[in-house]
């Protein structure tokens, strides 16, 4: 994905209590549109780091080169609480 563009995907919130349908707002489908390119960018980024680690001769490292780093966990986290239909 170019950096410069914004991910053209329709973020809806579907309520199944009264099976009713949330459709979020212009500005915060923008936000989670520039969201999704910066968790894909760190994906990258956490990719390359665990690649690093795995490949260290210190076995201290070896356990940095497993599951999401901090930063990426966070970021789908925000991504989750701003599109959970509780908000």
């Amino acid at each position: 994905m170019n950096l410069g563009q914004i991910k053209e995907e329709s973020y809806s919130v579907s309520y199944d209590e009264n099976g009713g349908r949330f459709n979020i707002d212009p500005s915060l489908h923008s936000a989670l549109g520039l969201l999704d390119q910066i968790i894909e960018k760190e994906t990258e980024n956490d990719s390359e780091y665990k690649k690093l680690m795995a490949a260290s001769p210190m076995v201290k490292d070896l356990e940095k080169s497993v599951g999401e780093g901090w930063t990426l966990f966070h970021l789908k986290q925000l991504k989750k609480l701003l599109t959970d239909k509780t908000l």
